[in-house]
């Protein structure tokens, strides 16, 4: 499958394309969200979904093209799952919330999620084996690019 990768430049310069002559967010477009999480990663919105960094928001330009190309279909963003453990000591949950899913074009459905080195943690190892155990899913990581770092 071919993957188009946009690096920090294009991903700027779509975001000023967007804005067009007024300087004003249209409706459906790119737009950076002035709040920063934990990573200190920048969050943007495009198409009215906010995303909590900008290589999150650059692979999911990169996933809906590739749904306009007829590579995947079904492409869904913060898709949430329920993990539920029952035992000895009662219950136990959380819920794991997926990046993107989609359908690949072999007809596998694909769960994904973004990360860079600051988001692979202990916590998201553990939901990861979770998913695996109770949904039998195992999460594609796709992580950010050696070439964006630093930017």
């Amino acid at each position: 499958m071919s993957v188009l990768r946009l690096d920090e430049d294009s991903l700027s310069a779509i975001m000023r394309k967007r804005r067009g002559a007024t300087g004003v967010e249209q409706p459906g477009k790119v737009k950076q969200v002035r709040s920063r999480n934990k990573y200190n990663a920048v969050k943007v919105q495009i198409d009215g979904i906010v995303f909590d960094s900008k290589g999150e928001g650059r692979r999911y330009l990169e996933l809906r093209h590739l749904e306009r190309l007829g590579e995947i279909s079904d492409l869904k963003t913060h898709v949430r799952y329920r993990l539920k453990v029952e035992g000895i000591g009662g219950e136990w949950h959380c819920d794991y919330i997926a990046d993107f899913t989609y359908t690949d074009r072999d007809g596998q459905f694909v769960v994904e999620d973004f990360k860079s080195a600051p988001t692979e943690t202990r916590v998201f190892e553990m939901k990861a084996g979770m998913m695996r155990a109770l949904h039998g899913i195992t999460i594609r990581r796709v992580r950010k690019s050696e070439r964006s770092r630093g930017r």
